[in-house]
């Protein structure tokens, strides 16, 4: 697997206080490759690396009062990615000229992003009192 490592830089979450009574709306996730670039000085048998940086939000909007927020969740991450300097090189060129990553690459690194991201949002959320940003699994009676 051309995954090497997965890392957070930042993780912010804030819990607003809002006054009299509210009604939770629909939480929305988002998840987005920010910046992609080469690891330096490092080659390893014919093998480049480059850095994903991906930043997953999640924002807890209100049904009432309209237009609130109750939180948010932020994380940017960074996954380092190797494969063949041909590979990379390409990789690098593409997102250089049209911010753009190939979708068979793209997709592997979005869902690695957004299965750390999600435990780590898990995590944060329940830190300030944010109901969780997935729904978890309940039994049935």
């Amino acid at each position: 697997m051309p995954i090497v490592r997965t890392q957070f830089k930042e993780t912010v979450a804030k819990r607003n206080s809002i006054k009299g009574d509210i009604k939770l709306g629909k939480f929305k996730n988002s998840l987005s490759i920010t910046d992609v670039r080469e690891l330096k000085s490092t080659e390893v048998l014919d093998n480049k690396f480059i850095i994903f940086e991906y930043a997953f939000n999640v924002d807890y909007t209100l049904s009432e009062p309209k237009g609130k927020s109750i939180g948010e969740v932020k994380i940017v991450g960074e996954i380092v990615y190797a494969d063949s300097s041909d590979k990379i090189d390409k990789i690098l060129k593409e997102w250089k000229k049209n911010k753009n990553v190939e979708q068979d690459i793209a997709g592997l690194i979005l869902n690695v992003a957004f299965s750390d991201a999600q435990i780590e949002a898990l995590e944060q959320s329940k830190k300030v009192g944010l109901p969780p940003p997935v729904p978890l699994m309940r039994f049935k009676k």
